[in-house]
């Protein structure tokens, strides 16, 4: 019946609807409009209403029909700040059950009772696929109208234990392929096809093929008192060894502050270190009484006289003076400057400064008032801020000798965020560094330093608090920072005398009118500027005695220490810290000897272990093969004054491939360092080979055969250049 009364008709008076139910269907024609997704031919319907949710909607279908053939394996893992992703995981066959397939059918497929199809429906498998891997393992080839012109080095290898292989060794066969993969493609982010300069695919192949490959790597840390062991494995790649003559050029080893050392020169070197670290550890009480003679202030010391008063070798005196920072002459290293000024810092033009790039700053508020810049700044107060690979420091350089009392502070800026910083207070002077305090700030709470009493400084000598970012994190990491230096007499203050004028300069004048006092510098996170002599050990002692007998008595136990061993001292203690230092072969007692006997090593050191260490140095720069025993090359054998063997660079070893050379090599000397070569083929009688070069820390089983852990070397006009080995993607 119509609401007006009227019975059933089509009365326009009588069909009304109210305002608010015409809303209503409004509301709901555009909520299922919203649903509807625009496609080349049509429309769809979504669950979800935004663009995002489409594409995800689509993007699960297609992975999901992606699903049903692969599996997830084969992602690496990232690390995006502290947050761990799977990337490109997904879309890769699952070979370990398309080889398990074929193993366990293999029987049945070759009598016919089976087909690929039936054996692929009853696994879940890929019929197409199944038959490729079937056809590869069995014929050699997936289509019979592209056979392959040769054998295939990466595939034989697989067919052959294919062959006999059983169901469980399905793993094996998928790892060894696995591998492979992993050599010949790199497997791009999908997300970034497409983009400029990005990948033009999900799969780009990868050469291993060159013709010389820069070998690097870092040297591992092994336990107290063994060695470092390297394998320097030449493997055939495969293909024979008729011409496999390899070089391994100027094998070395390299740190940062020190000579490289070639391998040719480990051992003689090693031997002649071991004679002059006994000499040197015998004559070190002496050694810190004649720089107990020295005084701070002396800028150079006549080294040679100063050891004949005391009866030390001057070498030996020299390396304690130089370690120690004593009458080296010329400035003191100073980190970087800070060079870039702010003159208004978030809006205040009282808060100045020094600036670098990734927030590197020390800035200073001149004001009365407490401000965020965004961390806290308070009134008349220093700030810093480090970057993830670089520290921060202010440092004030004494303008006289003096023995002072410090005491500082150190806070976190930012005590609702980040990670803290570290922070040292240390003493520097020449190549020395001691650390007189060091720890953490984190959090609202002010960490205080000192008093620390009595620490003898000369002119030129370097205080510097310095502060690096926790972990490598440098989020959040302003932090407030202030020291106080006494002399008795005098007083330093950072920032009574740093906030007024910051930028009055960089070095900045002190309170007492002397000029280049203050420093604001950045320098590298690792510490590596100079040796840190551990805070609290003897030679920290030492350093600060204020009286000559106890300095005596502490220089009795430091060559006591050095002399006798550490081992009764538990490992993390600032003693057993020194004794490593100063025992290391690589270590600052030992720069100048390393460098000096890096040049040339001599011969006159009697053998001991250290025969074992390195290589015979008999081996470099010789050829393995007597001329007239190689192929005829078209050129005559026996010139007049040619040598029977070809020419090697003095500092290289050549080596007939496959080659496993054991390299054993002095932890003490050769921590830090990294492992430096390049591997090549004999430009003479290496024309037509190929190897492949790995430096290993573990014995291989061998080193014939192809490996798809390393690039294979050959010429550029060689066999490998074209398809008839087999190395084709």
């Amino acid at each position: 019946d119509g609401a007006a009364g009227e019975g059933f008709t089509n009365a326009g008076h009588a069909l009304v609807m109210s305002p608010s139910l015409l809303t209503k269907y409004l509301d709901a024609g555009k909520e299922v409009a919203s649903h509807a997704v625009l496609l080349p031919d049509g429309i769809r319907f979504s669950p979800s209403t935004t663009r995002r949710d489409w594409t995800e909607e689509l993007l699960a279908e297609i992975r999901g029909f992606y699903r049903e053939s692969t599996d997830a394996q084969g992602g690496s893992k990232v690390n995006l700040q502290g947050i761990v992703f799977d990337t490109n995981a997904g879309g890769r066959l699952p070979l370990e059950k398309y080889f398990a397939a074929t193993l366990a059918e293999r029987e049945a497929l070759q009598r016919g009772t089976k087909t690929i199809e039936a054996v692929a429906k009853e696994r879940g498998l890929r019929a197409k696929y199944l038959g490729s891997l079937w056809k590869l393992m069995t014929v050699g080839w997936v289509e019979p109208r592209d056979p392959p012109s040769g054998p295939s080095l990466l595939i034989d290898g697989v067919r052959v234990r294919w062959k006999t292989a059983k169901p469980e060794d399905a793993a094996a066969l998928a790892a060894d392929v696995a591998r492979w993969q992993q050599a010949l493609w790199r497997f791009t982010s999908v997300g970034h096809i497409g983009k400029v300069g990005g990948p033009k695919a999900w799969m780009e192949p990868v050469s291993p093929i060159t013709a010389r490959h820069e070998i690097r790597m870092k040297l591992p840390t092994v336990a107290e008192g063994q060695d470092v062991v390297l394998y320097l494995s030449a493997g055939d790649a495969g293909d024979g060894n008729e011409q496999d003559l390899a070089i391994w050029e100027r094998p070395r080893l390299v740190a940062q502050g020190r000579p490289d050392l070639l391998l040719r020169d480990v051992r003689p070197v090693s031997r002649e270190l071991a004679v002059r670290r006994e000499k040197l550890f015998a004559s070190s009480a002496k050694c810190l009484g004649a720089a107990t003679d020295v005084s701070a202030a002396q800028d150079t010391v006549d080294v040679k006289q100063l050891a004949q008063k005391h009866g030390v070798d001057a070498d030996a005196l020299a390396a304690w003076l130089d370690y120690l920072g004593i009458g080296t002459g010329g400035p003191i290293k100073i980190g970087s400057p800070i060079t870039r000024k702010i003159e208004n810092s978030s809006g205040y033009d009282f808060v100045k400064g020094w600036v670098g790039d990734d927030a590197l700053s020390v800035v200073a508020n001149s004001s009365d008032q407490h401000v965020r810049i965004p961390g806290n700044m308070a009134a008349h107060s220093v700030a810093v801020h480090p970057t993830p690979k670089l520290s921060v420091a202010v440092g004030w350089q004494s303008p006289a000798a003096a023995t002072l009392r410090i005491e500082g502070q150190v806070q976190h800026a930012h005590p609702e965020c980040g990670n803290g910083v570290v922070w040292s207070l240390e003493l520097r002077r020449g190549n020395s560094r001691q650390r007189l305090a060091t720890g953490t700030a984190q959090g609202p709470n002010k960490v205080k330093i000192g008093p620390l009493e009595k620490i003898a400084v000369g002119p030129g000598d370097l205080v510097s608090l310095v502060i690096g970012p926790r972990d490598g994190n440098h989020s959040c990491d302003l932090t407030s920072i202030d020291f106080t230096l006494h002399d008795g007499t005098r007083e330093w203050n950072l920032a009574r005398e740093i906030s007024p004028d910051i930028l009055a300069g960089n070095p900045h004048q002190d309170g007492h009118g002397n000029k280049d006092v203050w420093h604001f510098y950045s320098e590298l996170a690792n510490g590596a500027a100079g040796h840190v002599i551990p805070a609290g050990s003897l030679l920290a002692r030492w350093q600060s005695a204020a009286s000559t007998d106890e300095k005596q008595r502490l220089a009795g136990e430091i060559q006591t220490l050095l002399q006798g061993g550490a081992s009764s001292l538990a490992k993390d203690s600032p003693d057993a810290a020194l004794y490593r230092q100063l025992t290391s072969l690589g270590g600052p007692l030992f720069g100048s000897a390393l460098k000096a006997l890096s040049a040339g090593p001599s011969s006159d050191a009697p053998d001991g272990k250290e025969n074992k260490l390195g290589l015979d140095p008999a081996l470099f720069g010789k050829h393995p093969v007597d001329r007239a025993l190689l192929p005829d090359s078209g050129e005559a054998k026996a010139e007049t004054g040619k040598s029977a063997h070809p020419t090697v660079e003095a500092a290289s070893l050549c080596v007939r491939a496959p080659s496993v050379i054991e390299v054993r090599l002095p932890a003490d000397l050769v921590a830090g360092a990294e492992f430096v070569t390049t591997g090549a083929l004999h430009a003479e009688t290496g024309k037509e080979g190929s190897v492949q070069f790995q430096v290993l820390t573990t014995k291989p089983e061998s080193a014939t055969g192809l490996q798809a852990t390393a690039a294979v070397e050959t010429n550029a006009n060689g066999p490998w250049t074209s398809n008839n080995r087999g190395v084709s993607h």
